[in-house]
C-alpha cells in the first residue's frame, strides 16, 4: 500500500502483484489499488509456474542484499559511535550527535541549519533550518550563537512545546575555534549540562581526512588518522549539514 499509493498520479501501475502467498486482505488491497491506478490489479502467488518462480527468486535475492546493506551500514555506524565515545572517554555511550552549520550567499540570506544522527544514522525528522536575522552580514560566529539558543532554548519548554528537542551527548560545529566558543556561551547561557562541544575544522591543507577536531576543555585540536572511525563519523554528521 505504501509503494503504491505514494506514486504520482501519473506513474504506471502494474495489471499483476505476484507475491509468495496470498495474504487474507489482499482482495481488498487489489480493489484500493485498482481504484487508484484506473485499472484491474490482480494480486496472485506464485503457485506452480516456473516464471513466476524465478521472478520470486530474483525479488528474494534482491530482499536479502538489501537487509544485508542495512545490517551493515547498521554495524558501520554502531562502531563509528563506540569509537568516538572511546576518543571522548565519555562514562555513557554516545548515541545522538547534533550537528550545526551556517551558509549564506554572498552574505545575505544566512540560514542555519541543524542536523541529528543516532546509531541507526540520520534522524531527519528532527532536522531543523532558522533564518538569521537582526546580525552584521557575513557574522557567522554572531548566526551561530542565535542558532544555537533558539534551538536549545526550546529544551527548557521541553512539555509544552510540540517541537520537542532532544538533548544530545555531542554538540558538533562546523568551524573553528571561534564558532566553539560561540558553543559553549549558548550552553552555558542556557543552562544546559553534560553536552560534550566540538568543532570540526578543515585544517590548513583544507583536504578531507586532515581536519582539526577541537574539543570543549581541550587546550590543542587533535588531528585524527584518515583512517579514524571516529573522524568518519564527525565528517559524514558535517557532510550531511552541508548538503541540508
Amino acid at each position: 500500500m505504501h509503494h503504491y499509493l505514494d506514486m504520482p498520479e501519473d506513474a504506471q501501475l502494474p495489471h499483476t502483484l505476484v507475491i509468495p502467498k496470498l495474504i487474507p486482505d489482499h482482495a481488498s488491497i487489489a480493489m484500493v489499488l485498482s481504484e487508484h491506478a484506473g485499472h484491474k490489479i490482480r494480486i496472485v502467488s506464485m503457485g506452480s509456474s516456473s516464471l513466476k518462480q524465478s521472478w520470486m527468486a530474483i525479488a528474494e535475492k534482491n530482499a536479502i542484499e538489501a537487509l544485508q546493506q542495512q545490517i551493515n551500514k547498521r554495524h558501520s555506524l554502531y562502531q563509528r559511535f563506540e569509537a568516538l565515545t572511546h576518543l571522548l572517554k565519555s562514562e555513557i555511550f554516545i548515541e545522538r550527535i547534533d550537528c550545526f552549520d551556517i551558509s549564506h550567499f554572498q552574505g545575505d540570506s544566512t540560514i542555519g541549519s541543524c542536523v541529528v544522527c543516532g546509531i541507526d544514522g540520520p534522524i531527519k525528522s528532527d532536522y531543523r533550518r532558522y533564518g538569521i536575522k537582526g546580525i552584521t552580514p557575513s557574522d557567522d560566529y554572531a548566526a551561530m550563537l542565535q542558532v544555537l539558543k533558539r534551538h536549545y532554548s526550546k529544551l527548557q519548554d521541553a512539555q509544552l512545546d510540540k517541537t520537542k528537542v532532544i538533548q544530545p551527548q555531542v554538540l558538533l560545529i562546523d568551524g573553528g575555534k571561534g564558532q566553539l566558543q560561540q558553543a559553549e556561551k549558548a550552553v552555558d547561557a542556557l543552562g544546559l549540562q553534560d553536552i560534550i562541544v566540538m568543532s570540526i575544522s578543515k585544517g590548513s591543507a583544507r583536504k578531507p581526512g586532515l581536519e582539526l577536531i577541537h574539543i570543549s576543555g581541550y587546550a590543542q585540536p587533535l588531528q585524527l588518522t584518515a583512517d579514524s572511525d571516529a573522524l568518519h563519523l564527525m565528517q559524514f554528521v558535517r557532510d550531511e549539514a552541508h548538503r541540508f
